[in-house]
């Protein structure tokens, strides 16, 4: 533990090299993974077998907060049927 508290690091840690230096150089104790875990629901077994991951796409969240969020989603899923 860094500090009196656990550290939660996020940013970037779908990355295998740069999530174990973290750990190594005892920089975090614990990772929060979002965006890549939301591409890949299948993450951590992609990672322990080095295959390769899917781009974050926010298109695929429905519903968007934005003023043209009915007109966003209308485009995806005409091009994602």
């Amino acid at each position: 533990m860094i500090l009196n508290c656990p550290v939660i690091a996020n940013g970037n840690l779908h990355d295998k090299d740069l999530a174990d230096y973290l750990l190594q150089t005892k920089q975090a104790d614990l990772f929060a993974i979002g965006k890549a875990a939301l591409a890949n629901p299948d993450l951590v077994n992609k990672l322990k077998q080095n295959r390769p991951l899917k781009n974050f796409d926010s298109r695929s969240l429905y519903p968007n907060p934005s003023l043209f969020a009915e007109e966003v989603y209308l485009k995806y899923r005409a091009h994602n049927p």
